[in-house]
């Protein structure tokens, strides 16, 4: 008896993975989709507002500072990026409006980061507090700054300290939603601008690493425009 094509083209797709085609579709052409592992995509975290106040030559100087530090304290090797926990935060030379960005990620006992989304601060990575009072509230992947609109994962989805995660996280507008090790942990919940809570976040801007005083390590990033 021959098989249905309906469940024929089915199997198909499973073996293949394409359980993502309809997100692959919306990625601009293939030639905008970047790796960044490579550290001469990034610069320092510049903070706007402060800038602002000083004068040019302090820029310059402030700058300067903040290259050499980027220089010390993170590292690449091959497609691993490696922060040791002591230098400035990082962002991409490149803004972005819409996009996909995956990575994977690894930390020490006690360790966490952020990730900065146009900008500004949105998911937050780390080990989960212990206890069962904080069970669904601490996990990885939420926009820890959020007030009006929820900072938390919908669960705990991480892995153990020195393990490899893997994560996902599509914004559109103020829109995030992001996956940790395949499982959905933020759902389409809006990023607020921690810096003006008054303003909304812009329409486009970096992607930044946001070092909180502990090492890391990223690998295997990849960052894809998506179209309007």
């Amino acid at each position: 008896m021959n098989s249905s094509p309906a469940i024929a083209l089915l199997t198909l797709n499973f073996l293949l993975g394409f359980q993502d085609v309809s997100i692959k579709k919306e990625f601009i052409k293939s030639e905008d989709n970047y790796k960044y592992i490579n550290i001469s995509l990034w610069q320092p975290f510049i903070d706007v507002e402060r800038s602002s106040r000083i004068s040019a030559s302090q820029q310059t100087s402030e700058r300067q500072k903040l290259i050499s530090a980027m220089a010390l304290h993170w590292k690449q090797e091959g497609d691993l990026l490696s922060f040791d926990g002591l230098g400035p935060s990082i962002e991409t030379q490149r803004n972005f409006t819409d996009f996909d960005l995956s990575f994977e990620w690894k930390i020490p006992p006690k360790a966490d980061f952020a990730i900065f989304l146009k900008g500004v601060p949105g998911p937050h990575f780390g080990e989960p507090p212990q206890g069962a009072s904080e069970k669904n509230k601490k996990g990885s992947g939420g926009l820890f700054l959020n007030k009006r609109f929820s900072p938390y994962p919908s669960l705990i989805a991480d892995l153990p300290p020195e393990n490899w995660n893997r994560t996902r996280i599509r914004m559109r507008g103020d829109r995030v939603t992001v996956w940790l090790n395949g499982q959905q942990v933020v759902e389409g919940i809006p990023l607020e601008n921690s810096w003006d809570r008054r303003k909304p976040v812009p329409i486009e801007g970096p992607i930044g690493l946001q070092g909180r005083g502990t090492p890391f390590q990223v690998r295997n990033m990849t960052i894809h425009p998506l179209e309007p």
